[in-house]
C-alpha cells in the first residue's frame, strides 16, 4: 500500500486491508466511516509536508502526531505499507526510505491491516486484531484520551510557534512530582491525567478537571513555551471555533524557570510575561533591545545600540540615559549591591559604570543591585515592587520613532497612489463600452487561467490569506510551474462593481514590472468567476511584518523604506 504526496490533504481512513495502493490527488479522500480523526500528508508552511494524524472536522486541523516531525518531505513523496508489516516513508528529493513502523509478529500472519481509530491511535494489526505497532506508543508533543505514557516515553515541545520542529534537548528541570512506584501516566476518557503503579491504583493526579469526551474533543500538548496544556474543543460549536485552555502545568512558566546557567523562559536579555486569562506567555525585549531571531522570540534579545565603552566610560556618561520600567525583574546575576541609597544615586552609579546594563532599585529598603549583560530570567509580574533602571544610548528610541514614521508615511503614500490609479482606470473603464476583458490585457504578458485550474491550485480555496470588502485572497500552488506558490484574489461575484475593479486592476498592475512591486501573473474571467493571480509574498503583508509578533530590526526597516520609495518612484516616473 502506498500514498504518494502531491497536494496538502489529510486522508480519512478507518480500515485498510493489505496490500493497498493509492495516489494522493487534489480533493481525493479515503473515507471508510469516521470523520473525527484523519491520517495523511499535511502541508507545514513552506517547509514541506508531514505524515500526520490530525483532527479532521474542526477548522484548525490540529496535528496530534507526526511520523517525520523533524524532516518534512516534499511534494511527490510517498508512504508505503508492505506485506511484511513495514511502514516506510520515501522522500522524493533524496529517495531516502525511512522506516516509521515495523509490525513484525511472532506468528506467521504478520500485519493484516492498518487502522485509524477514533481515539487518534493509528495501528498496524494482525488478523486477530492484536496491535503489532501503534502511534500511541510513539508520541510527539501531544497525548489524547485513552493514551498511556509508559516508562522512557517522552513528549517533546516544538521549538517555535506554528513550526513543527522538536529537536530541543532538555537541560533544566522546572516541574516534577514524586513518582514512587508509578510506571504509567494515563489520560482517561474523563479528562484526568494521573500517575499509576502496576496494580492500577492512582498515585498522583497530574491534571484533574473531569470533562466528558462525549461533549468535547480533548488533548494535552507540551507547547513550544514548555507548558503542558489541557485543551478542549466543543463538538457542537461551528467549525471556526478554537481550542480553549482548561488547565496548565506549570501555572506560570515565567516564574517556574529560574536558571542559574541559562537565559530563562524567554532567553537572555528578554522579558517573559504570563497572560493568565489566555493561559499563554509572551516574550518581549527591554527598550532599545531587539530580538536576536525574528522567527524565534525565545532566543532572547540583544542591545540595538553601541554599548558604553570601558576605555572611555567617563567621557560617555552624557551619551547614555536611563529608562524606568515597573513590574520587571531579572532575578540573580547581580555583580554589585549597596544600600541605603536613593533612586538618583542608584541611577548615576549605573550610568558611570561601563559594565552596568540594568540597575534594580527598591524604594522601600533603599537597595540598589547592578546587573551586566547577559541578563537572565527576565519577567514582567504585577507582584514586583521594585524599579528596573535600563541604561540605553541617548537618541536611540527617537531615531527609531522617526524611522517608524518614515515607513508609515511611505506605506500611506503607496496606498494613496494605488487609490489614484484605481480611480483613473475606474473612470476609463466606466466610459469604455466593452463587455470583454481581452482588449484590456493586449500587449501584457499575463496568463489566462481556467477556473478549475485555480480551484485545484488552491485546493478548493482552502487557505485564506486575507479578505476585504470586495474580494478574498487565497494561497495556492501551480503544479505546472514546479510547485510555484501564488496568491489568488477572488472577487465577490455578488458585487456589481467588481467587474470594473477587475478590469482596472488588470490594466493598472498588469503592465508593471519592478522588484519592489507585487507582480500580477495572470487572471481568470469565466462567467461570474473573476480571479487575479499574483506572485506569493512569503513574508505576508507589510503591516503584519512591521507590527506583528516578530518585528524586524531597524536595519531591515531601513531596507523596507528604501524599497517602498523605489516602488513609488517607478509608479510615478518610470
Amino acid at each position: 500500500m502506498a500514498f504518494e504526496l502531491q497536494y496538502s490533504i489529510c486522508f480519512l481512513l478507518v480500515l485498510l486491508q493489505l496490500p493497498f495502493f493509492t495516489i494522493a490527488q487534489s480533493y481525493k479522500t479515503i473515507s471508510l466511516g469516521s470523520s473525527l480523526i484523519a491520517f495523511g500528508f499535511r502541508k507545514i508552511g513552506n517547509a514541506g509536508f508531514l505524515l500526520a494524524i490530525c483532527f479532521a472536522n474542526i477548522h484548525e486541523k490540529t496535528i496530534v502526531w507526526s511520523a517525520n516531525r523533524n524532516n518534512p518531505v516534499q511534494q511527490g513523496s510517498k508512504v508505503e505499507f508492505s506485506f511484511d508489516g513495514k511502514f516506510t516513508l520515501t522522500d522524493i528529493r533524496t529517495d531516502k526510505r525511512t522506516n516509521i513502523a515495523d509490525g513484525q509478529s511472532t506468528d506467521t500472519t504478520g500485519v493484516a491491516y492498518a487502522a485509524m481509530l477514533d481515539t487518534g491511535n493509528f495501528v498496524l494489526a494482525a488478523q486477530n486484531s492484536t496491535y503489532l505497532w501503534q502511534s500511541f506508543d510513539h508520541p510527539t508533543d501531544t497525548i489524547l484520551p485513552t493514551q498511556t505514557l509508559n516508562l522512557n516515553s517522552s513528549l517533546f515541545a516544538q521549538l517555535r510557534r506554528k513550526i513543527q520542529v522538536y529537536s530541543r534537548s532538555p537541560n533544566f528541570l522546572y516541574w516534577s512530582i514524586e513518582t514512587g512506584s508509578g510506571f504509567q501516566v494515563i489520560f482517561n476518557q474523563s479528562g484526568s491525567i494521573y500517575l499509576t503503579p502496576q496494580n492500577g491504583s492512582t498515585l498522583h493526579v497530574v491534571l484533574e478537571d473531569p470533562v466528558s469526551t462525549q461533549d468535547v474533543y480533548q488533548r494535552a500538548t507540551l507547547d513550544y513555551d514548555g507548558v503542558l496544556r489541557h485543551y478542549m474543543h466543543q463538538k457542537s460549536t461551528d467549525s471556526l471555533s478554537a481550542w480553549s485552555t482548561f488547565t496548565v502545568i506549570p501555572p506560570n512558566i515565567c516564574t517556574a524557570i529560574l536558571e542559574y546557567t541559562g537565559g530563562g523562559a524567554c532567553g537572555f536579555n528578554s522579558l517573559c510575561r504570563h497572560d493568565e486569562d489566555a493561559a499563554h506567555t509572551n516574550c518581549s525585549c527591554p527598550p532599545s533591545y531587539i530580538l536576536i531571531d525574528q522567527d524565534d522570540e525565545r532566543k532572547g534579545c540583544t542591545q540595538n545600540f553601541v554599548p558604553q565603552s570601558c576605555d572611555k566610560a567617563s567621557s560617555e556618561i552624557d551619551l547614555f540615559e536611563v529608562q524606568e520600567l515597573q513590574f520587571t525583574d531579572w532575578p540573580g546575576g547581580d555583580y554589585e549591591h549597596f544600600q541605603p541609597v536613593n533612586k538618583e544615586r542608584c541611577k548615576q552609579s549605573c550610568l558611570a559604570d561601563c559594565l552596568c546594563a540594568i540597575a534594580i532599585f527598591n524604594e522601600g529598603s533603599g537597595d540598589c543591585w547592578k546587573k551586566r549583560i547577559p541578563l537572565s530570567n527576565g519577567r514582567i509580574n504585577d507582584d514586583v515592587k521594585w524599579l528596573s533602571l535600563v541604561k540605553i544610548r541617548k537618541g536611540s528610541t527617537k531615531e527609531k520613532d522617526s524611522l517608524t514614521l518614515l515607513i508609515i508615511g511611505a506605506v500611506i503614500i503607496l496606498i494613496s497612489t494605488n487609490l489614484v490609479v484605481f480611480k483613473i482606470t475606474h473612470l476609463v473603464g466606466s466610459r469604455a463600452k466593452v463587455n470583454r476583458l481581452y482588449p484590456v490585457v493586449q500587449g501584457m504578458n499575463l496568463k489566462c487561467f481556467t477556473y478549475m485550474e485555480l480551484k485545484e491550485a488552491t485546493n478548493g480555496f482552502e487557505e485564506e490569506l486575507g479578505r476585504g470588502a470586495l474580494a478574498t485572497v487565497f494561497k495556492g500552488v501551480l503544479a505546472s510551474h514546479t510547485g510555484k506558490f501564488i496568491a489568488v484574489k477572488r472577487l465577490n461575484t455578488v458585487v456589481k462593481e467588481n467587474d470594473l475593479e477587475f478590469k482596472a486592476e488588470v490594466s493598472a498592475i498588469g503592465g508593471t514590472n519592478h522588484r519592489n512591486l507585487v507582480q500580477l501573473l495572470g487572471f481568470c474571467k469565466e462567467g461570474q468567476h473573476q480571479l487575479l493571480v499574483y506572485e506569493y509574498m512569503s513574508n505576508g503583508s507589510l503591516a503584519a511584518f512591521l507590527f506583528g509578533e516578530s518585528r524586524p530590526n531597524w536595519n531591515k526597516r531601513k531596507k523596507i523604506a528604501l524599497g517602498t520609495a523605489r516602488g513609488l518612484l517607478y509608479l510615478h516616473e518610470e
